[in-house]
C-alpha cells in the first residue's frame, strides 16, 4: 500500500516535532536535576510513596528522599519521580497536530494519571522488596514496572488520540 506524500510529510513533521520536544524536555530535566532544582520533587515523591506504603501496612520510614523498609532502603531518584516518563507523554501530546485546548486537556488528565501510576509502581516495588525474593524484586524494579509505565503512557496516548479524532469528526 502506497502512503500519499502529504501523509508522509505530516508524519515526518509529527515525528521530528516529537523528537525535538522530547530532547528539549529531557535536556531541561537533566540540567535541573544536575543543579539540584529537582531535589524537592524526589523528596515529595518519597513522602507520598512512604505514606501510601505505610498506609497499606508495610512498615516504612521516611528519611529525606529515602524510604526505609525492613528489607532495604528505597532511594527515590529522578527516575522514581516519573518526570522522564511524563516528558515522553507530554512530547507525544504536544507533537500531534490538534488544537491547543485538546492538548491541554490531554496533559491535564494524563499527567495526574501518570503520577498516580508511578506511586502505585513504588508501592509495588516496596511490596516486592518486603514479601518476594530478591530476584523477583530486581526483576520487578528493573524491568516489569518500567514496562508497565511505558504501557500506561502508550495507553493514555492511544485513548487521547481516539477521543481527539472523534472530537475532530464531530467538529
Amino acid at each position: 500500500m502506497k502512503v500519499p506524500s502529504a501523509s508522509r510529510n505530516s508524519l515526518t513533521v509529527v515525528t521530528l516535532t516529537f523528537v525535538l520536544v522530547f530532547a528539549l524536555f529531557e535536556s531541561l530535566i537533566w540540567a535541573a536535576a544536575m543543579s539540584g532544582r529537582l531535589d524537592w520533587l524526589m523528596e515529595l515523591t518519597a513522602r507520598a510513596a512512604a505514606v501510601l506504603i505505610h498506609g497499606v501496612g508495610i512498615p516504612a520510614t521516611l528519611l529525606g528522599n529515602q524510604i526505609l523498609l525492613t528489607s532495604r532502603i528505597l532511594q527515590i531518584d529522578l527516575d522514581c519521580t516519573a518526570l522522564p516518563i511524563a516528558a515522553l507523554y507530554s512530547a507525544l501530546v504536544i507533537a500531534y497536530p490538534l488544537p491547543i485546548r485538546m492538548r491541554l486537556l490531554a496533559l491535564g488528565v494524563g499527567l495526574p494519571v501518570i503520577a498516580v501510576a508511578n506511586l502505585l509502581r513504588l508501592l509495588g516495588v516496596a511490596f516486592a522488596s518486603e514479601y518476594l525474593s530478591p530476584d523477583v524484586f530486581i526483576f520487578a524494579h528493573e524491568y516489569l514496572f518500567k514496562i508497565v509505565m511505558v504501557f500506561v503512557v502508550v495507553a493514555l496516548w492511544a485513548v487521547w488520540l481516539q477521543i481527539a479524532r472523534g472530537h475532530a469528526q464531530t467538529a
